[in-house]
C-alpha cells in the first residue's frame, strides 16, 4: 500500500503586512499572502508571459511571531508546509470555503528587516 502525499513547496513575496494575533489560549497565528510567478514562452511566438497566483498561507507560534518581526509586504520567502481547505457557516447560513497552505518550515530570502532580535 502506499501512503499519500499532502506537501507544497513555495517561492515568492508577501503581498501584506504580517500581522500576528493570538488563540484563547494564547498561540501565536499569522494569515498573509504570497504571491508567485509562473513564466512561460507563448505558443508560436518568441514572447514570455508572467502569471501571478496567489497563496493564502498560515503560520503559528514562535515562526508567526518571528516572521511579523522580520518581514513586510514585499520580502522574499520560501515556504514549505501541506494544504488544508476550512470551512464554515456564515450569519446567513452560508458554507464557506478556504484553502489555505499551512506552513511548517519558513526561510526569510531577502528583503527584511535584519536588525533587532533574531
Amino acid at each position: 500500500m502506499f501512503g499519500d502525499v499532502n506537501t507544497v513547496t513555495l517561492l515568492g513575496n508577501i503581498t501584506n503586512d504580517v500581522v500576528v494575533r493570538y488563540t484563547p489560549n494564547g498561540k501565536a497565528v499569522t494569515s498573509f499572502g504570497l504571491a508567485t510567478n509562473r513564466r512561460y514562452k507563448m505558443p508560436n511566438s518568441e514572447e514570455w508571459k508572467d502569471e501571478a497566483t496567489f497563496h493564502n498561507i498560515v503560520l503559528w507560534g514562535n515562526q508567526a511571531e518571528f516572521l511579523a518581526q522580520k518581514a513586510h509586504k514585499g520580502t522574499r520567502i520560501y515556504v514549505t508546509g501541506y494544504i488544508q481547505t476550512r470551512n464554515w457557516k456564515d450569519k446567513e447560513g452560508k458554507t464557506n470555503y478556504k484553502t489555505e497552505v499551512v506552513a511548517d518550515k519558513l526561510i526569510l530570502i531577502d528583503r527584511y528587516d535584519k536588525t533587532g532580535a533574531p
